[in-house]
């Protein structure tokens, strides 16, 4: 009797999880610069699919402040602020208003961002942040950087350092 009783009620749990749409989750493994940065959490909501922005802070190296109360996450990187709000497509990059392609999902003290918005060209030109998914296996994040290395020149009393930099830097 009691085993089937936890069958009834591990059944009305999994009908009751489908009726909100909450599927589930799978993780896959995030490697920023040629290094092992974590493991991010993937759900499916309606078809596609959606990141668990906890998760993607910590792989993308940034820091996430929660507001609760306002019903909002900030994630701080490379010195912008992104404001992603709880199920809504509402979302401010830099205080600048943007739509996201799916309303964010808060579920299990986490918020899930729609996944093209971290792998779109509009995260990668404010953040300097390129994020791919290879395979659906495993995220690639690869900071931008426009500055090569140094190269240092040495005489007898000069030395001289040489810094590239592919794009022109705007006259003043």
């Amino acid at each position: 009797m009691i085993k089937a009783s936890r069958l009834v009620l591990f059944l009305t749990l999994q009908l009751v999880s489908l009726n909100f749409g909450l599927e589930a989750s799978e993780k896959i493994q995030a490697i920023r610069d040629d290094e092992l940065a974590g493991t991010v959490e993937v759900r499916e909501y309606g078809g596609e699919s959606f990141y668990s922005l906890a998760n993607m802070a910590k792989a993308l190296g940034g820091r996430l402040s929660w507001y609760r109360i306002s019903s909002k996450a900030i994630l701080s990187l490379n010195g912008h602020k992104i404001t992603f709000f709880f199920n809504s497509k509402k979302s401010l990059i830099d205080a600048k208003q943007i739509n996201l392609d799916k309303a964010t999902v808060q579920a299990k003290n986490d918020l899930y961002v729609p996944a093209g918005f971290f792998v779109s060209g509009k995260f990668t030109s404010i953040t300097d942040c390129s994020v791919q998914c290879e395979e659906g296996r495993t995220l690639i994040v690869e900071r931008i950087n426009n500055v090569s290395y140094p190269r240092i020149y040495t005489d007898d009393n000069l030395t001289r350092m040489v810094i590239e930099i592919p794009d022109k830097l705007p006259a003043d």
